[in-house]
């Protein structure tokens, strides 16, 4: 082989190396903080149990429910369904909880027979 051919196909391997370890290292990155925000969404959960616990008035709880971003889908199922547990005979939070607890819609039937979903 002529040295110019040598070159390019030394030249093509380390600009292959280089890619390929880029694509690793962003890859490494990407899973750490996929593994960040689980163990944060993970705190998350476990901080609102432990403030649900200690809440008395559901209306409150269906308030703070509106007011959290639409993501935390986790977040809104755990204050919707205390909000039901405190208050089970509230046709609004009832409504709400039936997305979310097959019992709250046998429930919703009961107290607003004339709801349709």
């Amino acid at each position: 082989m002529t040295p110019r051919a040598l070159f390019w196909i030394g030249a093509l391997i380390a600009f292959s190396a280089i890619v390929s370890l880029y694509s690793a290292e962003r890859a490494k990155i990407s899973r750490e903080l996929l593994q960040q925000q689980e163990q944060f969404q993970q705190a998350q959960v476990e901080s609102m149990k432990i403030f649900l616990k200690e809440q008395r008035d559901g209306k409150k709880l269906i308030g703070l429910a509106k007011r959290l971003p639409s993501e935390n889908v986790e977040l809104i199922k755990l204050v919707v369904l205390r909000a039901y547990e405190l208050e089970p005979n509230s046709r609004d939070i009832a409504v709400l909880a039936s997305a979310y607890d097959p019992g709250a819609k046998a429930r919703v039937k009961e107290i607003d027979p004339l709801y349709s979903e």
